[in-house]
């Protein structure tokens, strides 16, 4: 059984996360959190929109955030979440295997 951590923080940096926007964090999402993502070396990034219905896919390139993919494709269901039916990737990034 692992230890659980006795701190207020846990000390592990992950390989995905995904971020939902909204109207009042948007900029702060993009502007603040990426780079500190990037800095700590998380590998990918989900930014999801629900009131623009999109998605934006990105992997980390040495520093950089490269977009792999975006997808309008968020519809609503009757409980008013949006579920993600397929996410549109780029040419390039299929043809990398990304």
């Amino acid at each position: 059984m692992p230890i659980l951590p006795t701190g207020h923080r846990v000390k592990v940096v992950p390989n995905w996360i995904c971020e939902i926007l909204s109207p009042s964090t948007k900029r702060q999402d993009r502007k603040d959190k990426m780079p500190l993502y990037a800095h700590y070396g998380v590998q990918y990034a989900w930014l999801t929109d629900p009131v623009e219905r999109t998605l934006e896919v990105y992997r980390l390139n040495g520093n950089i955030w490269v977009e792999v993919g975006r997808s309008s494709m968020l519809p609503q269901i009757h409980s008013g979440i949006p579920v993600l039916r397929s996410c549109c990737l780029s040419s390039s990034a299929r043809s990398s295997g990304s």
